[in-house]
């Protein structure tokens, strides 16, 4: 059996797992999480802290760096695990028409927690690591947060929204399939169907829309439609209050005659 058209969301969904995951990597593998401009210039990143004549040496990670680590870590790990359950999910589109989103579902799931651990690391980052209380007064006032930083923040953000595109292809994909099936006669439209057109129905095997008459003498016409609520005749005290008919329109021709 062959299988579906894959559609564009979800290439656009793996396309931005795959940015997301380099964004993050390469913030965690770079030293420029903070850029320093005193007494001596340099950078320091979650690992180790270089000079600016490229002279690095390991950092001795306390613990709430050490959680960061954790975070940013666990979070790539996420990622490329999303990543392969959506690859998995448009390898099996290719082979057969996809039923369920199931695989879809656990990628978003898994990939958004992903972006959410490392995001949640480069929060604290942000508000311990990088801090007067851990850094001094006249070091944290001669640095600044630097690119190492910024990427790994954007990575997380888009790796908690690239899954969402995913889910929306895999929708498309799979309502697609079905209409296929119902055209191509293998399937009967969902119970309660109604189309606005004959021909449709013949086609789908649905029942036809049918216009509500009114019937005016010996002729059948159109009922109009309203929009708000009913006026109401007004009634001697303490009878029922009747609604009014709706009027029809006398150049409206004739549907059918009633014989």
């Amino acid at each position: 059996m062959t299988g579906v058209h894959i559609n564009q969301l979800c290439t656009i969904g793996l396309a931005g797992y795959a940015v997301a995951l380099s964004l993050m990597i390469v913030g965690v593998a770079t030293t420029d999480w903070v850029v320093i401009s005193y007494k001596y210039v340099g950078s320091v990143g979650l690992f180790k802290a270089c000079t600016s004549s490229g002279i690095c040496r390991a950092i001795t990670a306390n613990s709430t760096l050490t959680n960061v680590q954790a975070l940013c870590i666990s979070g790539i790990v996420l990622g490329f695990l999303g990543l392969c359950l959506g690859l998995g999910f448009i390898a099996r589109a290719v082979k057969q028409p996809p039923q369920t989103k199931g695989l879809v579902i656990a990628s978003l799931t898994v990939s958004f927690i992903g972006g959410l651990t490392s995001f949640v690391g480069d929060l604290i980052y942000e508000v311990d690591v990088y801090s007067i209380s851990n850094m001094g007064v006249d070091l944290y006032l001669e640095s600044s947060l630097g690119y190492s930083f910024a990427v790994s923040m954007a990575g997380s953000i888009l790796l908690m929204m690239a899954g969402s595109f995913l889910l929306q292809g895999a929708n498309r994909m799979i309502t697609a399939h079905a209409i296929q099936q119902v055209m191509a006669g293998n399937a009967s439209p969902p119970p309660g169907v109604v189309f606005h057109s004959s021909s449709a129905a013949a086609l789908y095997g649905g029942q036809p829309y049918q216009p509500q008459m009114l019937a005016v003498g010996q002729q059948y016409y159109p009922a109009p439609q309203f929009v708000g609520p009913p006026q109401y005749e007004q009634q001697p005290f303490g009878a029922p209050q009747l609604p009014i008919p709706p009027p029809y329109t006398e150049h409206q021709e004739p549907i059918h005659q009633k014989h």
